[in-house]
């Protein structure tokens, strides 16, 4: 879900787009870039924004694709 549904606004365009970027980093690391250990915790993580390297969990995932 996209930082703006988290507050509670609309969201448009710019939420797909982050949803499918969301998506592609699931993909190619078979892990969620926003993980919490509560539900609470995951919407913390992504309103911060900041996802960790997905060469952290793929090596294989070029540098530049992150």
């Amino acid at each position: 879900m996209p930082p703006e549904q988290v507050r509670g606004s609309v969201f448009e365009a710019q939420g797909d787009v982050y949803s499918l970027g969301v998506t592609l980093f699931e993909l190619l690391t078979l892990k969620s870039p926003f993980h919490g250990e509560t539900s609470e915790g995951t919407r913390q993580r992504i309103l911060e924004g900041k996802p960790p390297a997905m060469d952290r969990f793929n090596p294989a995932v070029s540098w530049d694709a992150g």
